[in-house]
């Protein structure tokens, strides 16, 4: 609608605002800064009842934690390349939080004295969209690969083994007169870490229909963050999307992900059928799953 009650649009500044009965209550900011400065023993400032001013080494202190993760982030995968003899030269600061002189300070005195380079263009934080747009339009071309961030695969059915002591653990069903496990197997593709090529496709062994009058095949595709896991079942595992394929009893069935520029798809296809042609569906993801 292109308008509204006006006491509904009071209501909603109220409370989101920080003052008059927002978020400080019926506190000013002035009143605000000072409790802060007598509980902590701060010394924050507030300018024209609307700005708050704090010292730079309180300010340092504030992002000394997370400044310290990113270079050790950074230190570790300098230490992973130069292992694959890949010698890292150049390090390019982007992003918003590369605005942020503290951070520049840290990197730069960190990584230079070690020869290499540390580049902090103009705007780093348009780098992160531009950069975005030409991975799209590249085809595979400008990044070859990427690092998995996650596990990925499908859940199947597998036959119950009572000396297993995981599959004692979570039971067993019986389908089509066989016994089989109470949580399907974790049939993985693509493990954590695994180095993915760009346009690549990977593929699972062949898998077939349970029942007699089965009309059509659904894998579930899963993404999990221990690159061990077992069952659909374990702790941290996420349904991320399904597939479904026409078939029969006795036919084959296949399953695969590739792995595009900027997104990932999964197809399932019946091998049996004269054509064999792939039915795809999309993966619903995480911001950065991938």
């Amino acid at each position: 609608a292109d308008c509204q009650d006006d006491s509904a649009w009071k209501q909603r500044v109220n409370l989101s605002g920080l003052l008059g009965g927002g978020i400080l209550g019926r506190r000013t900011l002035q009143e605000c800064v000072d409790t802060y400065n007598t509980d902590f023993g701060g010394s924050l400032e507030c300018k024209r009842g609307i700005i708050v001013l704090m010292p730079f080494v309180q300010m340092q202190e504030m992002f000394r934690k997370v400044i310290k993760k990113i270079t050790y982030h950074v230190e570790s995968l300098i230490k992973g390349l130069s292992e694959q003899n890949t010698p890292v030269a150049y390090l390019y600061l982007v992003g918003g939080f590369a605005e942020s002189k503290t951070l520049q300070a840290r990197v730069k005195g960190s990584f230079e004295k070690h020869g290499l380079r540390v580049i902090i263009p103009m705007r780093p934080q348009l780098m992160v969209v531009k950069g975005a747009v030409l991975f799209g339009l590249s085809k595979g071309s400008i990044i070859q690969s990427r690092v998995a961030r996650s596990t990925y695969g499908f859940g199947t059915s597998v036959r119950y083994n009572p000396s297993d002591p995981a599959h004692a653990r979570r039971g067993s069903k019986t389908m089509n007169g066989e016994t089989y496990v109470n949580a399907a197997f974790f049939q993985c593709l693509v493990k954590q870490g695994d180095n993915v090529q760009a346009l690549s496709t990977h593929t699972s062994g062949m898998r077939a229909p349970v029942y007699p009058n089965q009309k059509e095949a659904t894998f579930e595709l899963f993404s999990s963050n221990d690159s061990q896991a077992k069952f659909v079942d374990e702790p941290g595992m996420e349904r991320i999307g399904e597939v479904s394929v026409p078939c029969v009893y006795g036919q084959q069935l296949r399953v695969a992900i590739s792995f595009g520029n900027t997104e990932m798809i999964a197809t399932a296809t019946n091998v049996s059928t004269p054509d064999a042609m792939p039915i795809s569906a999309n993966i619903k993801f995480n911001f950065n799953s991938l």
